[in-house]
């Protein structure tokens, strides 16, 4: 990522987005691309954090304690006294291919750019950022001036992980292509890759569906 880091020294790596839970059909489950990927990087021995935000509700309440469960720091998870906790309805079908029912309005859609939220992003190692949280103008505003945070503070270091995330209609042009701007990687799946391939008009020779690099 730019530099190596002491032993005796940890990454610090933020998942910037959305947390929320998944409503599954045995129970819910602590959710959020972003959130899966602060957590996995905890485990693997990084200072990992989330930014996102949850109501001022039980269910938010109930976020708070499972981060800490899971041994993350809550220290950039706003409370939102005014708009719900997030959840999703997820169905499975007989062969058990979830879909989902993203509610909207939520928490995790007015995520605040604060001054915590700058210092974090002076010091970041990685951020994974997906366009499933963009689909609000305040937590995609707060996205972007996280990011660019990092370019204005010199940080070069930083490694930026857009996990696209497609999800129904919560995504377009312009959200993916300034998106992509920022990002040193792009996780997506063939099906996305389709989406992003025409979306963009790219052409045959440089789809993303075809090309091995992504």
């Amino acid at each position: 990522m730019g530099r190596e880091k002491t032993s005796k020294s940890k990454f610090t790596v933020v998942g910037i987005g959305e947390i929320l839970w998944d409503m599954l059909p045995s129970g819910k489950k602590l959710g959020g691309a972003v959130t899966n990927f602060a957590y996995h990087a905890s485990v693997l021995g990084a200072n990992a954090y989330v930014v996102s935000s949850v109501g001022a509700d039980e269910p938010g309440r109930e976020i708070i304690t499972k981060v800490g469960e899971l041994g993350l720091s809550d220290q950039y998870i706003q409370l939102d006294t005014s708009h719900p906790t997030g959840t999703v309805d997820v169905t499975l079908d007989a062969n058990g291919i979830p879909s989902y029912v993203i509610h909207e309005n939520v928490a995790w859609d007015y995520i605040e750019f604060t001054e915590d939220c700058l210092e974090l992003a002076k010091k970041a190692d990685a951020i994974c950022f997906g366009s499933l949280a963009q689909r609000a103008e305040t937590s995609r505003n707060t996205i972007i001036g996280f990011l660019e945070s990092t370019i204005k503070e010199k940080n070069d270091r930083c490694l930026k992980v857009f996990d696209i995330n497609l999800r129904q209609n919560f995504y377009n042009k312009e959200i993916i292509h300034q998106s992509l701007q920022y990002a040193n990687v792009l996780k997506l799946n063939e099906e996305e890759s389709k989406v992003v391939d025409e979306l963009l008009g790219l052409s045959e020779g440089c789809s993303l569906s075809k090309n091995s690099n992504f």
